[in-house]
């Protein structure tokens, strides 16, 4: 794809598994093999997080997941028509957010940026890649309802 460089990586916050890092201590009194288990979920859980990220460039937006199997999802910045910010009681708390993209993809018509920092700005960063793309391309938005 031409011209399309590198803006920043924004990945999740390994605080989604603080569930999966407590559990094996809770269980390792209870029963030892259950906590190793446990272990290797939270291994697992650590990896699946560490290899997931979101990938912005000037005109797409890449999601790249997966520890096995790689899941690669790209959407456009001029197909993009909502975005909206999620910020439940506990990731208020640590300052996380999650990042709700609605676009009018065909196979991507939604993409969700989980468990971010300085989810705002990086909203913003959005919203204005968005702009520019649309006033670029000459595009302009319009939703036809039957109502």
């Amino acid at each position: 794809m031409k011209n399309n460089s590198f803006i920043m990586t924004v990945k999740p916050s390994q605080l989604t598994n603080m569930g999966w890092f407590v559990l094996p201590f809770i269980s390792l009194p209870i029963f030892i093999p259950l906590s190793v288990v446990f272990i290797l979920i939270a291994a697992y859980k650590y990896y699946e997080v560490d290899t997931w990220s979101y990938n912005l460039y000037t005109k797409t937006i890449e999601e790249r997941r997966g520890v096995f199997d790689v899941l690669q999802d790209e959407m456009y910045y001029f197909r993009i028509k909502s975005i909206l910010i999620e910020e439940p009681f506990w990731m208020r708390i640590f300052g996380l957010s999650n990042i709700q993209i609605i676009s009018s993809e065909q196979f991507k018509p939604r993409m969700t940026i989980h468990a971010v920092y300085l989810g705002d700005q990086i909203k913003e960063t959005i919203s204005d890649i968005t702009y520019e793309q649309r006033l670029k391309m000459n595009i302009r938005d319009h939703d036809v309802y039957n109502i």
